[in-house]
Order: structure tokens, then sequence, then C-alpha cells
């Protein structure tokens, strides 16, 4: 979804809107959405600058499959729809700056998750063919690109998307 839908919806589930639209003049947004993202982005960006909270969220058996199919000599890319800068600043907290040889990030294509297109962007730019990859993927919009491109995908989901990947089957 995009940003704009999540806010939205994150603002209408919990009775948001009020509150981000009176704080919507402060923070230069025009909508309650916007100041809603705002607020958020700031907050991440915070959490972002913290690199013992990032490692002490990393996923040690994941970082040690991706060393060992890098040293068996297999290419790497990897999607995110996080935006390029950020995406940057966590691979280089979990020292892993140099681990893929392609990065996709929303940015990098028309539509993100779960349209192909990051899939197939990452594949063009390694130049695979999909059926030649295999994914690994937290969520269900990420299992859905890889899936639509054509891609094979392992579902690896964390306590935060387990739930939705195992209703989504």
């Amino acid at each position: 979804r995009s940003r704009q839908e999540v806010a939205e919806g994150l603002l209408a589930r919990f009775g948001l809107a009020p509150a981000a639209a009176a704080r919507a003049g402060e923070l230069g947004a025009a909508t309650p959405w916007e100041a809603f993202v705002t607020l958020r982005l700031r907050r991440y960006d915070a959490m972002l600058a913290d690199d013992g909270l990032l490692r002490a969220q990393r996923i040690p058996a994941t970082i040690a499959l991706l060393a060992r199919v890098r040293t068996e000599g297999y290419r790497t890319g990897m999607t995110t729809m996080s935006d390029r800068a950020h995406a940057g600043l966590i691979l280089a907290a979990l020292g892993l700056s140099d681990a893929f040889e392609v990065l996709i990030t929303p940015g990098d294509v028309a539509a993100g998750k779960p349209a192909p297109d990051m899939y197939l962007a990452v594949c063009d730019r390694l130049h695979l063919a999909p059926r030649e990859c295999v994914a690994l993927e937290d969520s269900v919009a990420g299992i859905r690109s890889a899936v639509a491109a054509g891609v094979a995908c392992i579902a690896v989901p964390t306590y935060l998307t387990l739930a939705a990947v195992r209703r989504a089957k």
C-alpha cells in the first residue's frame, strides 16, 4: 500500500485524525495523513540513528545465511519498501553495506510491493531470469511481489508478520 493509504488507515482505525489535523499546521502538512507521516518519520529517523537499537533487532541466522550465500558465489539483491537512505542506514548499522550487489527501493520502480516491479528490477540488474532466483520474504506483500515476478519465494516471517503470512497461506 502507498504511504498515504497506510497513514489514512491507521488514522481511521485508531481515531487519530483529529489529533493529526490539529498538528498539521505546525508540521507544515496540508492534511492529517501528511501530519501523521511527518511525525512517524521523525520517530523512525530517531530509531535509525540508534545503531544499538538496530543491531538488537538483527536476525543472526539470516545474516549468517547471507554470508554463506555470498561465500558460495551466489548473486545477491535486496528489495525493500524503505527509502534508499533509510535502507542504507540500517545496512550500515548491521555491517551489511556491501552485502548486496543490487538494492531496489520504491524510488527505483513504478510500483512497489506487492507489484512484481521490484523483483523484476533486481533480476534485470543482476542479469538473471526470475526462474533463476530465490527470494526470502517476511511479509505478505513481499511474497506476492516475488511470486508475481516469477521468483521462487521462501517465507521467513518475523513475529510482526507471522500471523498475516499464515492467514495468507
